[in-house]
């Protein structure tokens, strides 16, 4: 007994000990800076990583929301997805993590929820994503253009659950700013569905909504966010807003996967989606 009781300290130590003397392992190809918002007040971590030549008008460029999540992702699949194995050629793309570096529920819990329908409720915690928007449009955009030669007209904005409930928001109040909007797992029923009421009766030409969800993710029987929540529910009926407005909308249910995971079944069909229309349309 005495054996076994030193051997196990003695491993762990020596576990331990080969941790601390391991370097961060970077992503392959990827880049990072930081970049502190006037708007917000948060310090952002920016990643980004480009794939191909950059067509003359520039990269056709994806923006990940939640990038601590989905950017590893992301580094990992697009460079098998956009290259042809055949010749090695790989399709044009330049893909741009957002990562908050504070406290991250709290954060992105401000940055994606917009302001209350009722003033009289707002909070320091919610409501801030106006100011979010415009981190996003006059600061990391150019910061992004600066870098990497980016085309202005091809861009797509993912994000999910609360990134999804700010992908629609966007959607409903800067509806050029992005050419695909990628809504995974929105939380819609946020402030009673308000973001719904926002969107407008008509959208540009040639606006691609692409809107996803897990078949699992209703909350248990007996759970009274069942209800309220209604993912399945909530997604068709955005997806029938967004077509009467002119979009070209489409609702996928991902079997299998729950709120958790749909996101990252999400991202994998977003890259494909990408991939065939980037190649295609110059």
């Amino acid at each position: 007994m005495k054996h076994t009781h030193l051997l196990i300290p003695t491993l762990v130590m020596t576990a331990s000990a080969h941790a601390q003397s391991w370097p961060p392992a970077p992503l392959p190809r990827a880049q990072e800076t930081r970049i502190v918002s006037q708007h917000t007040g948060r310090t952002y971590a920016v990643q980004a990583l480009a794939l191909g030549t950059p067509p003359p008008a520039g990269y056709p460029v994806l923006y990940l929301l939640d990038g601590e999540h989905f950017f590893p992702q992301a580094a990992a699949e697009a460079p098998i997805l956009f290259t042809n194995p055949a010749t090695r050629q790989s399709t044009p793309i330049l893909i741009i993590g957002i990562t908050h570096t504070g406290d991250w529920l709290a954060e992105r819990t401000r940055d994606f929820t917009p302001p209350p329908a009722d003033e009289n409720t707002a909070t320091p915690a919610h409501g801030g994503a106006d100011a979010f928007a415009r981190f996003l449009d006059t600061e990391l955009a150019p910061a992004v253009a600066k870098q990497y030669p980016a085309d202005p007209h091809r861009q797509a904005l993912f994000g999910h659950s609360y990134g999804g409930l700010f992908t629609v928001y966007r959607l409903a109040r800067s509806p050029a700013r992005y050419r695909h909007y990628f809504a995974a797992s929105p939380s819609l029923w946020w402030d009673n569905r308000h973001v719904l009421s926002l969107l407008p009766d008509k959208l540009p030409p040639r606006t691609f909504v692409h809107i996803s969800a897990g078949s699992r993710e209703a909350p248990p029987p007996g759970d009274p966010r069942r209800k309220t929540r209604a993912m399945t529910a909530n997604t068709q009926t955005l997806a029938e807003r967004t077509r009467q407005a002119g979009a070209e909308s489409s609702l996928t249910i991902l079997n299998g996967e729950d709120h958790g995971s749909a996101g990252f079944r999400a991202l994998h069909e977003a890259l494909k989606t990408l991939r065939n229309t980037w190649k295609t349309d110059g």
